[in-house]
């Protein structure tokens, strides 16, 4: 979920099922309370939607609450995930896949908003999905490859001699 929206772990933690945009033509989700305690709505990827219609699915074969203010991912114990089991159950996954545990789940963070960045080379897009106050926060993410630097500069003076 993090690497296919790039929320972050308070919003993953605060999503309910009625926060789910996805069918009718839509793949996002509402985050209620982000950072500053704003509401935006973030882009997911095809993949992330349809792996949240399985999880659904999954979720009413097993008889758990649909109703649009239950919790979207809940602990064996019927109750929200809190932000520190998260990410300890990110840290125990990346273990078991031997990865390194130096990583944390805002790391992915960074990577969606990074590719983001990458393939649009919009800023303000980063700024929105992110739900950045300050354009000068998404610049953060805006790594710039030599190529890149490479490619507009023979673009821009290719005509001068």
């Amino acid at each position: 979920t993090f690497l296919g929206s790039g929320v972050r772990s308070h919003e993953l933690a605060d999503l309910q099922m009625g926060d789910l945009r996805i069918g009718r033509g839509e793949n996002a989700i509402n985050i209620r309370h982000g950072k500053g305690d704003k509401f935006r709505i973030v882009a997911i990827t095809e993949r992330l939607k349809n792996h949240l219609l399985d999880f659904i699915r999954w979720k009413t074969a097993i008889g758990e609450s649909l109703e649009p203010n239950a919790p979207l991912f809940i602990s064996e114990r019927k109750r929200a995930y809190c932000t520190r089991a998260i990410r300890y159950l990110f840290k125990r996954c990346l273990r078991r896949a031997g990865l390194s545990a130096r990583f944390g789940v805002h790391s992915l963070r960074h990577f969606h908003l990074t590719e983001l960045y990458t393939a649009t080379k919009d800023i303000r897009l980063i700024q929105e999905q992110a739900g950045h106050r300050s354009i000068s926060t998404s610049s953060l993410y805006c790594h710039i490859s030599l190529s890149d630097r490479q490619q507009v500069v023979s673009t821009l003076f290719e005509g001068f001699r």
